[in-house]
């Protein structure tokens, strides 16, 4: 392999570890190269990308004065043949959102209310906040509008410098869902498709095509959200390299902000998994 013994996801990281003890990037690549059995071409490609990491993330220093907020919606329309995250689909589950959503709500102000001391001893500000998932906007416009009220109310403002919401599906978004986003101030969220093949959509279980995809896109680019992030998925099942690549091309055309692009996995606890074809 072209990568040696990096196999893990993260190969940047490890350039970056290197890098801090020998603080050279020719020495890097080297030890990348000659302990890792990394090729000269990634090894070259693994310091660059976490040299950028470098200029991007904060000193030590500043990030203790930071803080992040994750906030976890487990509800989907429908599960992804490929995934493993805990996410409800069925109609009994996805009944219980305005529950979800009352102690949700509940455990904002709480930890909010919690932490405001600490924060009086140890200035911190929040630096980030992502609203992930499972799907986010599987919520409708006057629930995600009550989680960002709260939210906002709780923490003193909505004016993150990233606020993220991960609204993920393309066949939940919709032109009023965004717009409370905006109200609120998000600055970035995911419109993600995996791929434009329509016959793999249907066989990992997504319940959109690529047409609903760019209905969200353009719906997403009109919002006035400044930064949008596609995700792509590479080598699914039924894709091919020639379908794989028209498809980047047709979302690179697009431009947005942000494209991200997984490898294809299947965990333990996938569909994919059960039905013995990737044991």
């Amino acid at each position: 392999s072209p990568w040696g013994m990096l196999t893990g996801v993260r190969p940047a990281k490890v350039a970056s570890e290197i890098f801090s003890f020998v603080g050279n990037r020719e020495r890097t690549e080297e030890i990348l190269h000659s302990v890792y059995d990394v090729s000269a071409e990634k090894a070259s490609l693994c310091t660059e990308v976490s040299l950028a990491e470098k200029r991007l993330i904060p000193s030590p220093e500043k990030s203790r004065k930071a803080c992040s907020i994750y906030i976890a919606i487990p509800f989907c329309p429908s599960r992804c043949a490929y995934c493993s995250f805990v996410s409800f689909t069925s109609p009994n589950l996805l009944s219980l959102i305005p529950d979800y959503l009352d102690s949700l709500c509940a455990d904002i102000e709480f930890i909010a209310s919690a932490a405001a001391e600490a924060l009086k001893q140890r200035p911190h500000r929040i630096r980030t906040v992502y609203i992930g998932g499972g799907t986010p906007t599987t919520l409708d416009e006057f629930q995600l509008d009550r989680l960002l009220t709260a939210l906002s109310t709780s923490f003193g403002g909505n004016a993150f410098p990233e606020f993220t919401v991960e609204a993920g599906r393309p066949d939940t978004i919709t032109r009023e869902k965004l717009a409370v986003l905006k109200k609120h101030k998000v600055t970035r969220i995911s419109v993600n498709t995996q791929t434009l093949n329509d016959d793999v959509l249907r066989s990992i279980g997504r319940s959109h095509s690529a047409d609903d995809f760019y209905r969200a896109y353009e719906i997403a680019k009109t919002s006035g959200i400044p930064d949008i992030n596609v995700d792509l998925i590479a080598a699914l099942p039924g894709e091919t390299p020639e379908s794989a690549l028209r498809g980047t091309r047709r979302i690179t055309d697009l431009a947005p902000r942000n494209i991200t692009v997984h490898s294809f996995s299947v965990k333990k606890s996938a569909e994919l998994r059960s039905k013995k074809t990737y044991d």
